[in-house]
């Protein structure tokens, strides 16, 4: 499993660790790919509430193109829409070799969950 970097795995982790919740594993993508960039995530985590990700409240003004596509990666495996086609995945103008790594991960995560991620946590 890789991430962007080492602040993105402490991020995500910690985030997933320490929350009561057993997050369903389109929930677990979406908030790997929201976490990746830091002025994202500090947006994405106001729109956050238990087990549900309120895409419509997250503030889009300011971010920068790079968070403006995972925003949109994001919302498309969490809600199944089509913001990002596969089309655009293959622009290496519009999305980046690492950006197609993170979605290659995150399509790991959406399929398989806590056990592509490595975590094993005991849920009430």
């Amino acid at each position: 499993m890789k991430y962007k970097n080492e602040t993105h795995q402490l991020i995500y982790k910690s985030y997933i660790i320490t929350s009561p919740y057993k997050y369903p594993s389109y929930f677990l993508a979406a908030t790997f790919l929201l976490s990746a960039e830091r002025e994202l995530w500090r947006r994405a985590k106001r729109a956050i509430r238990k087990k549900k990700i309120f895409f419509d409240e997250l503030e889009k003004t300011g971010l920068s193109a790079y968070a403006f596509v995972l925003l949109h990666l994001a919302k498309d495996l969490y809600e199944g829409t089509h913001y990002v086609v596969l089309q655009d995945m293959c622009d290496r103008h519009l999305v980046s070799d690492k950006t197609c790594e993170l979605v290659s991960n995150a399509i790991g995560i959406a399929r398989n969950g806590y056990d592509y991620i490595g975590i094993k946590k005991e849920f009430d």
